[in-house]
């Protein structure tokens, strides 16, 4: 009778295990698809139900980090899960997830499984300019000057009103933690043939036609021929 009873009562204790020490981790999340931000970021909470402890981290798929979650671990049960997107500054849409890993932490076996929330976020506006512009004059004889342009990533066009003006472009690499690219521009002029002062045009504009959108325009001078 005694060895029944120690035989029923580690039964017993077999099942309690298995209900309570689950063999088969499972996490769901209260997204359906993806979730997605506009340019300027923000917070977004979810709900993660698990029967099993879990880690989170906001991982790039596509460029740099941008995500970050908290808190970054949670236990069985039903969590609310923060994220954050930081704001966008570039123009071109950007992507990342929110990875899960989570795993039976009473045995020692079994791989850790993961799951993966896609984010989307949108771009800003396309922005180019010149960020260090003087509006110079040349002197009557010619010469040349540069200035910085910069951009956030958009498709952009540049063309002076007069033919006669060269303009050479060195560009800087980029880094991935920095908004904006940048290039140099050297503008350089002939000689002016005119007694008269004149004044240039540099415009910054859309490169598709169907979008047809100035960006800036920036003027110049020149002396006239005494």
């Amino acid at each position: 009778m005694r060895r029944t009873f120690f035989i029923l009562l580690a039964i017993s204790w077999m099942l309690a295990s298995c209900e309570f020490f689950p063999t088969d981790p499972k996490l769901t999340t209260s997204v359906e698809d993806y979730l997605s931000f506009d340019a300027e970021g923000g917070d977004v909470s979810i709900m993660v139900s698990s029967n099993c402890d879990w880690e989170a981290e906001g991982i790039a798929t596509v460029g740099f980090y941008f995500l970050s979650v908290s808190p970054a671990s949670g236990r069985s049960g039903d969590n609310v899960l923060k994220i954050h997107a930081r704001e966008n500054l570039r123009y071109g849409r950007r992507t990342a997830a929110v990875r899960l890993k989570y795993r039976n932490p009473y045995t020692g076996t079994g791989e850790t499984r993961e799951l993966q929330i896609p984010v989307y976020q949108e771009g800003s506006p396309a922005k180019v300019w010149f960020d260090n512009w003087q509006e110079p004059t040349l002197p009557a004889e010619g010469g040349s000057f540069t200035a910085d342009l910069l951009n956030n990533g958009c498709l952009w066009n540049i063309f002076c009103d007069d033919p006669d003006v060269k303009m050479n472009i060195e560009y800087v690499s980029w880094n991935m933690t920095d908004p904006y690219s940048k290039c140099i521009f050297t503008f350089t002029v002939p000689a002016n043939p005119s007694s008269e002062k004149r004044t240039f045009v540099i415009n910054l504009t859309d490169r598709k036609p169907e979008e047809w959108q100035v960006y800036g325009q920036y003027t110049f001078h020149q002396a006239g021929n005494e």
